[in-house]
């Protein structure tokens, strides 16, 4: 059942931001899930000056081994500035060298952000806006860029950093490589099927991407070898190889490779995070009409 330990864990998320929305004095709150030991950690950003409109969520992913409270925490003064809430779950990935497991996660993991996203208005009496941005480091990056396939009407970006591995948003290989379809999570051949929704590819072409890695994060042995076929051999050979993929299917992908950055979530890159974001989710709030150019 699609209703496993995730949808449970995302769940509290919307009983948190309730007590956010009636208490404009409370900014943050972290609620233990008994069942799986894991948490969400919320933080609705309290901006300088009132604003209108819905407000921007951040999805923040962390990688394996780490947690939702303590990944979010460099992404705080930005949510301050721009209004935004942040949405940091603490997930228990499965094994993530077996594709299938990988798959299945993902899958159960991105149904249960999009129903918490659909409930989020109701639930809190905020306006919020229905496309959200994601941020992902490691395993997190990965969710974070599927969750844009399976759902481009409810992306807005997708920041990921230091993925190990991609999903190409296309059929098949390509480049006169016969592997077959590239089913989830190489391709897209049977996600829409698996998500039980039809999903429309065009969407990539509205959605930020910006795709980073560190330098030294070279090393084969620290990525699963089932993709070496389709994306190379090494996180940055990949993230190269997903951000050309990316430009085939129609988005306009941003890629930074950080010299002598390893595998870590460094300052630049949380630097090149925050810009990449704020110009994302400021272009939205400016929308041409028939008189013009206004602030929605």
């Amino acid at each position: 059942m699609r209703d496993s330990r995730w949808a449970r864990l995302l769940g509290v998320a919307i009983i948190v931001l309730v007590a956010l929305a009636a208490s404009a004095s409370l900014t943050s709150a972290q609620v233990s899930d008994a069942t799986t030991a894991t948490s969400v950690y919320v933080y609705v950003g309290q901006p300088p000056e009132p604003r209108s409109g819905p407000r921007q969520v951040v999805v923040a992913l962390h990688g394996i081994g780490g947690e939702g409270r303590g990944f979010c925490q460099s992404y705080l003064r930005a949510a301050d500035r721009n209004g935004w809430i942040i949405v940091a779950p603490t997930v228990a990935y499965r094994d993530w060298h077996d594709p299938a497991i990988v798959a299945e996660d993902d899958l159960t993991l991105m149904a249960t952000l999009a129903r918490a996203i659909d409930r989020l208005p109701a639930e809190t009496g905020l306006a919020i806006d229905p496309a959200v941005t994601l941020i992902g480091f490691s395993r997190g990056a990965q969710v974070a860029h599927r969750f844009s396939f399976a759902y481009p009407e409810r992306t807005r970006a997708v920041v990921a950093l230091s993925a190990g591995t991609y999903t190409l948003p296309r059929d098949r290989a390509g480049d006169g490589q016969d592997l077959g379809p590239l089913r989830f999570p190489f391709g897209i051949s049977d996600l829409a099927a698996r998500v039980g929704r039809v999903t429309d590819g065009r969407g990539l072409s509205r959605i930020g991407y910006w795709i980073a890695v560190g330098e030294r994060d070279n090393r084969p042995d620290d990525v699963p070898r089932q993709w070496d076929a389709l994306i190379g051999k090494t996180r940055v050979q990949r993230a190269r190889a997903f951000a050309t993929a990316l430009r085939a299917a129609g988005a306009r992908p941003e890629i930074s490779v950080f010299p002598d950055v390893d595998h870590v979530v460094a300052p630049e890159m949380v630097r090149g995070a925050i810009q990449f974001m704020e110009r994302m989710t400021a272009a939205q709030r400016f929308v041409i009409g028939p008189r013009g150019l206004f602030v929605r």
